[in-house]
């Protein structure tokens, strides 16, 4: 098995999904609208698994989401990927699919409310859209959902 973290094309219906992968550090490529066909070349050209739930596509990497609640859908991806949603979660951004970097606090002063800027110490940037990222209460909504959607605790560090 390589050491290469598995990336998806997630299609156009599965947007949501594509986020919460991204959460978990996910590269979870998604854009509107894409044809099937464009949908086949680039997941052979970027070697990607496919994330759909249509019927009618068959690729040699997919994976066919059965069901319609969010919660499945991600458990389904997790076990049958083998993801692990706590190993790079929080180190991509959730809007542009790209990887976000550590960045001094005071280089985000004037980018974040004031009391997130005086409340935490770590921050992280997306270099794509510029949005600055650090574990508010989000970041806890988020682990309960990877908790209560995979039955998985979350490690000691995320505690």
């Amino acid at each position: 098995m390589s050491d290469e973290p598995i990336r998806f094309l997630v299609d156009d219906h599965l947007r949501r999904l594509a986020r919460w992968l991204r959460s978990a550090g996910a590269d979870a490529a998604w854009e509107a609208s894409i044809p099937d066909r464009e949908l086949y070349r680039r997941s052979w050209v970027e070697k990607r698994t496919i994330l759909t739930m249509k019927k009618s596509l068959w690729a040699p990497r997919m994976v066919k989401i059965r069901s319609f609640e969010i919660a499945e859908q991600f458990a389904q991806v997790v076990l049958e990927c083998g993801l692990d949603p706590y190993e790079r979660a929080f180190t991509r951004c959730v809007d542009c699919n790209v990887p976000t970097a550590d960045v001094p606090r005071e280089e985000v002063a004037a980018d974040v409310p004031p009391k997130a800027f005086a409340r935490y110490d770590q921050f992280r940037r997306c270099p794509a859209c510029r949005k600055v990222f650090w574990r508010g209460t989000h970041t806890e909504r988020t682990l309960e959902f990877f908790e209560s959607a995979t039955g998985r605790p979350r490690p000691e560090r995320f505690s």
